[in-house]
């Protein structure tokens, strides 16, 4: 995308003036009916900021399934190519908190969207709010890519409280809405999830920024957050029907005043507005000059769902609390050796040499500061081999504290400069909050990668173990607590299988942490797929109902 460069037609004394402040304004104009308005003009929008009237440099009006583009003005508002000329619509799918029925509407209404709305030449990816690989959800046009994606998302186990669904939502607007910066034209973000705590604040004030630096708009088929998706230029209540309709044409004016706050009207009746509060800003060229290291690969990869995708890597996150040191978050990265250069030495081992980064991010796009490392290995001939078939797992140990956030990782190979990137977000908890919750699960098969607590791939009549740790049960007299467990292996969101609830006696120890383990005996004729593992936990010594629940997905092979 090349914005017109105003600032090359300022005359000679361009030199030694400042040069003039410029941003952009993209708008959807709708007729009573809803249907887009392609004939409006320069004049028949009036703009202003801070109280004052503000000059219209240059009006494109862009048909997005046409792909054309119109100026009425001496140079276009925002300068793109016929290919540039596109719908592009990032659909964010609520696995970790819509219900199953819910959420099954949902995927009807995305593979709707994916097969009958998308036009040669549209793009689209599918993000969901539990995290996923930057590989399997690039911006594509490839219809089997999206609906790959779809029939892979599942509802996933265990209730989390409406403030963590909130959070899992507006992470993964802020993840998308980076991502977007470098995408072409006006983009739409559409999320799907049910009738989440709308933003507030420095978190909606952060989003909304994004959102003009990206020249993206906001989308919600819930109707939670009606005046901050308007802020954006969207809209809350609507149906992928809608934005797709929405988004086939859009204005775009360049303005005489520095990004911030505008107020665009249109003079014509009856016409309504889709337009962000925010002017956007004027994006420098690209800079060609030299190429970048190894440390800004991975802030670029830790800040898009979309640019890294060039090695497969997954991430699970396992939470828990030690006396030591406090709320932990182990990261294991599952990363596909394919993937990664090599040199091999004169005995035949196999050198490998990559960066690997993650960082934690709350409240809607606020980040910790990356954590940066570099990783070699020699592999013999035999290790490499295994490590081909089953992956190579590195775990990250991190201490970033409580509360729900979105954990990122990603790798970049030294040698190649390829890079991967993934997600998953994380709903941590604290002793010190009081609260009775379990810690992540881990899974453990027979000692393999591929049946390691990074994967978690097993075959028909596999037997694999689990361990979480419960916090803060209720003690008797004597130091001893009893909590009533039950799981539950679920299936697209259905109950495959539900064990017995048994009462577990802890004897007098740790008051605050008390560790349960048990395994599980798969059917030799269980169907292949992906599985969700889901424990609940009931503290009978409470004289409040007081239970926790937590979930890990694991996949059956042929």
């Amino acid at each position: 995308m090349r914005l017109l460069a105003f600032l090359l037609a300022s005359g000679l004394n361009a030199m030694a003036q400042d040069p003039p402040a410029i941003s952009i304004i993209d708008a959807v104009a709708l007729d009573a009916a809803g249907n887009p308005i392609t004939g409006l003009a320069a004049a028949d929008f009036e703009i202003s900021a801070n109280g004052k009237k503000v000059e219209v440099l240059g009006f494109t009006a862009f048909d997005t399934v046409a792909h054309t583009a119109k100026t009425t003005t001496t140079q276009p508002a925002l300068e793109l190519t016929p290919d540039q000329i596109h719908r592009t619509t990032v659909v964010i799918i609520d696995d970790l908190c819509l219900s199953a029925d819910a959420l099954r509407a949902a995927k009807l209404q995305v593979r709707g969207f994916v097969e009958k709305l998308l036009t040669p030449g549209d793009q689209a990816a599918i993000l969901r709010t539990s995290g996923g690989s930057t590989r399997a959800r690039r911006i594509t046009s490839n219809i089997g890519e999206l609906t790959a994606i779809i029939d892979s998302t599942e509802p996933l186990g265990g209730e989390l409280p409406p403030t963590t669904c909130a959070a899992a939502v507006w992470n993964a607007v802020a993840y998308a809405t980076n991502g977007l910066v470098s995408a072409a034209g006006r983009k739409a973000i559409v999320v799907m999830s049910a009738e989440d705590r709308g933003l507030a604040g420095n978190a909606a004030a952060e989003i909304e920024r994004r959102a003009a630096g990206s020249m993206t708009a906001f989308y919600q088929t819930s109707s939670s957050a009606p005046a901050f998706a308007a802020a954006t230029g969207g809209a809350a209540g609507v149906t992928l029907d809608r934005v797709a309709l929405e988004t086939g044409a859009f204005y775009s004016l360049a303005v005489g005043t520095a990004a911030g706050q505008v107020e665009v009207k249109v003079k014509r009746p009856g016409v309504t507005l889709r337009v962000r509060r925010r002017s956007s800003p004027l994006l420098p060229p690209p800079d060609l000059g030299a190429p970048p290291d190894d440390t800004d690969t991975l802030e670029v990869a830790l800040n898009s769902p979309f640019d890294a995708a060039s090695i497969g890597i997954t991430a699970t996150t396992l939470f828990t609390n030690t006396a030591p040191g406090g709320t932990i978050i182990d990261v294991l990265c599952h990363l596909d050796v394919r993937d990664l250069s090599y040199l091999r030495d004169e005995q035949g081992r196999y050198r490998l040499a990559f960066d690997i980064g993650a960082k934690s991010v709350v409240e809607a796009g606020r980040a910790t500061q990356p954590l940066m490392g570099s990783k070699e290995l020699l592999l013999t001939a035999e290790e490499y081999r295994r490590a081909v078939e089953d992956g190579l797992v590195v775990n990250l140990r991190l201490g970033w504290g409580a509360g729900p956030r979105d954990v990122r990782v990603a790798v970049a190979d030294h040698r190649s400069g390829r890079a991967g990137s993934a997600n998953a977000f994380t709903p941590s908890n604290s002793v010190e909050s009081g609260n009775f919750f379990l810690s992540g699960v881990a899974l453990l098969g027979n000692g393999s990668a591929k049946q390691s607590p990074a994967v978690r791939v097993f075959r028909g009549a596999d037997k694999f173990s689990y361990s979480y740790t419960i916090f803060n049960a209720m003690v008797d007299g004597e130091g001893r607590s009893r909590v009533q467990v039950q799981s539950r292996l679920i299936a697209g969101g259905r109950a495959a299988f539900t064990g017995t609830s048994s009462t577990v006696a802890f004897d007098p120890g740790d008051p605050h942490r008390r560790q349960v383990t048990g395994h599980i005996q798969l059917d030799p004729s269980i169907s292949p797929g992906r599985y969700i593992f889901e424990v609940t936990a009931v503290d009978q010594l409470s004289p409040q109902q007081r239970s926790a629940s937590q979930f890990i997905d694991f996949t059956v092979e042929p």
